[in-house]
């Protein structure tokens, strides 16, 4: 039996709703969620064989403008620094377009951590661009060649590491990123290890921004009574 137009719409709702409720409950401290926001924009944006997206079903993919808030430039962008003294600092021209990079010195201990663009505001780009152009984008390059977009990012978390299914092997460019010394920074001498995950946190960034296209797009009638 073919699904009603009302189904279609009750499931992109519940996807969305997913998303929100995921993203409240990792922003709070439940770094697991993350996988269950992969998987729903995994459900919301996947069209690949047998895969029909939320948003295809709902045919309103290629109506909307999807917000690119990525930083355009590599090396030493989104940094915030403090309270470090005396430090020489070697990084490599690594890309890491969805994240800031935090390192607070405190009692000349270093502290490095991850966060989404969006505890910056000011520093998110505010690019609209079609659907392909905004999935295929690379947010994440280093000279060594391994290369991510946000389609391979959702992907890889979802398909690879756990959200829909844990693979035994996971691609090289994902591995690559999530580890704590991803970004090859150097203080003093020494490869710096980041307190958290530099994939999970540019995730987190996509699902903002996805949640942001469709608030600021004709979907939001559909979405305008939930939470």
């Amino acid at each position: 039996m073919k699904r009603d137009k009302l189904a279609i719409i009750d499931n992109f709702r519940e996807q969305y709703y997913f998303l929100k409720k995921s993203c409240i409950e990792y922003d709070k401290g439940d770094i697991t969620e993350i996988k269950r926001i992969s998987v729903s924009l995994r459900n919301l944006l996947k069209d690949k064989n047998r895969d029909v997206s939320a948003l295809k079903l709902l045919e309103k993919k290629d109506s909307i403008s999807y917000w690119d808030s990525s930083t355009k430039s590599g090396g030493m962008s989104n940094f915030i620094i403090k309270g470090m003294r005396n430090c020489t600092v070697i990084y490599m021209p690594i890309y890491m377009g969805l994240v800031i990079k935090e390192i607070n010195g405190i009692n000349d201990v270093n502290k490095y951590t991850f966060k989404p663009l969006f505890y910056k505001n000011e520093w998110q780009q505010n690019d609209k661009l079609d659907f392909e152009n905004w999935y295929n984008q690379v947010i994440y390059d280093d000279p060594s060649g391994f290369i991510l977009t946000r389609e391979k990012l959702i992907l890889s978390i979802a398909e690879q590491d756990g959200g829909n299914h844990f693979d035994i092997k996971i691609n090289n460019q994902y591995y690559q990123f999530k580890q704590n010394d991803s970004l090859k920074l150097i203080v003093n001498g020494q490869i710096v290890l980041f307190e958290n995950n530099p994939a999970y946190t540019s995730l987190r960034q996509i699902a903002h921004e996805l949640t942001e296209s469709i608030n600021n797009s004709i979907l939001k009638e559909y979405i305008e009574d939930m939470m």
